[in-house]
């Protein structure tokens, strides 16, 4: 079934179900859609909600054979006006594989869906950006006043932390902050926040999570439900035109919330199913009548980390990383130079719990990819220690890809993260055993000393003296907190 298929029939079912403010409505609703699925279409979104299914990487030769074939679907796109416009203004921007391939990845590099997002993606941007802004990245100096006190207030906000299956996830809380604010704000703010998280190429690859939370509901929440509906149905369309896969939606809702609350908040959720496609309905699951500490433990079995959902007024996590990406911006505006250079590298929108992250600082040494990197060199030291330097370095390698098997190994760059190389990630194994070793060093007591595979000289008469030997590599100048 094509997606134009998908939508028309989403759209079907909208106008056939009649609407129920209960949320016993919405979990009938989503059995009712589960019927017309297959099983592999089931098993398919089971894997998809707990972040067990498998992410196809692509080959050199896919990447290019679906280029290619991207690049024949949208020619018989009839049309694309926007995406024309745009292609007229900056061939290099439009035609450009890093940003093709944002949204084969997220089809699973099939070509005709990809060419069907890109084409609405640049209606989308031309609509709520205008054509001064077709052919660039969006910025937080793009949006207006109202619409940065809006992206800054919370309303909808990235968890710091990518789950445990390398994923986004974006928590909204429907409620006062968007009283007063206008339709073209909400789906802007919307719109900017997935440009910016799609920048990264774990994200899409793996898709992300939104967590719909009632916290605020009842709060001096806009009651013009036609508006609610409106700015739902906006929203999955935007949704439906950007990079990226919804691999879970999680609708949860306290037991201290009034029926009236329950009510506002159930016509909301309908909205949004309403508008999903029905193979996206089938990864929706939702929690009500349960404590805020029960919302957590159900949070936490579907892989988001413990205490990662913050309280509707917290947005401290939040906007530091609002601040940093604003940074970010800012220097990219003043130096295109460094922007135009950077523009092939792939930056990382936020760490996962299972990567490890290069720098300096006690604040690290408690993120849990650099913990388990602790462990494994723990674990293996006795090994790194026996061998020979050159099996050192096979050593190493094998820590290397035991991370490399749910996480990554990453470096500031640009007021964000980046990705480094294989060699590059070895190297910096090979000084957390350094460092491990001196920090052990009256438990290793032997009186001599021996080369490791980075070509530090390693005392081990507990002076603990490190000297470069430039024949194996260079130094890098810069260790793990560990």
């Amino acid at each position: 079934m094509s997606n134009n298929d998908d939508d028309s029939e989403a759209r079907t079912a909208a106008r056939a179900i009649q609407f129920d403010g209960d949320l016993e409505h919405v979990q009938s609703l989503i059995s009712s859609r589960l019927e017309k699925l297959s099983r592999s279409q089931i098993f398919k979104a089971y894997s998809d909600i707990h972040g067990t299914s498998d992410d196809i990487e692509g080959t050199s030769e896919m990447i290019t054979t679906t280029l290619q074939q991207m690049e024949e679907s949208i020619a018989s796109i009839p049309k694309r006006q926007a995406y024309d416009r745009a292609k007229a203004m900056d061939p290099a921007y439009v035609e450009s594989s890093q940003l093709r391939l944002r949204f084969l990845r997220g089809t699973g590099f099939k070509p005709k869906p990809a060419a069907e997002k890109l084409v609405r993606f640049f209606e989308i941007k031309l609509e709520f950006f205008g054509s001064r802004n077709l052919v660039k990245d969006i910025q937080q100096s793009d949006l207006k006043q109202k619409d940065r006190d809006y992206l800054y207030s919370g309303h909808i906000q990235w968890v710091p932390l990518k789950d445990n299956s390398g994923r986004l996830v974006t928590i909204m809380y429907p409620g006062p902050k968007e009283r007063g604010v206008t339709l073209g704000s909400l789906l802007r703010v919307a719109l900017y926040l997935r440009m910016v998280a799609i920048e990264d190429v774990q994200i899409q690859r793996k898709g992300f999570v939104f967590v719909l939370s009632a916290a605020d509901i009842g709060r001096g929440l806009d009651l013009d439900l036609p508006k609610v509906k409106r700015y739902v149905e906006r929203f999955i369309e935007i949704h439906n035109a950007m990079p990226g896969t919804l691999k879970a939606l999680h609708i949860v809702c306290a037991e201290n919330h009034r029926s009236f609350n329950q009510y506002i908040f159930a016509m909301m959720s309908q909205f949004m199913l309403l508008a999903l496609r029905p193979s996206e309905v089938a990864r929706v699951r939702i929690k009500k009548d349960c404590s805020q500490s029960e919302i957590q433990e159900y949070l936490i079995q579907f892989g988001i980390p413990e205490d990662q959902i913050p309280p509707s007024n917290d947005t401290t996590a939040y906007t530091a990383l609002l601040t940093q990406r604003k940074e970010l911006e800012q220097l990219r505006q003043s130096n295109q130079r460094i922007f135009r250079v950077n523009n092939s590298v792939e930056s990382v929108c936020m760490p996962s719990p299972f990567d490890v992250i290069s720098g300096r600082g006690r604040s690290l040494m408690g993120h849990h990819g650099n913990r388990i990197l602790r462990n494994l060199v723990e674990e293996h030291m006795e090994t790194y220690e026996a061998a020979s330097r050159q099996h050192k370095k096979v050593v190493s390698s094998e820590v290397v890809d035991l991370i490399k098997k749910k996480g990554r190994f990453l470096r500031e760059h640009l007021h964000g993260w980046v990705e480094i190389d294989t060699e590059a990630a070895r190297m910096k194994v090979s000084h957390a055993f350094r460092d491990f070793r001196a920090s052990s060093k009256k438990t290793f007591g032997k009186d001599t000393k021996e080369k490791d595979d980075v070509g530090y000289i390693i005392d081990h008469d507990g002076i603990g003296s490190f000297e470069f030997d430039s024949s194996d590599g260079e130094d890098d100048g810069g260790l793990f907190s560990i």
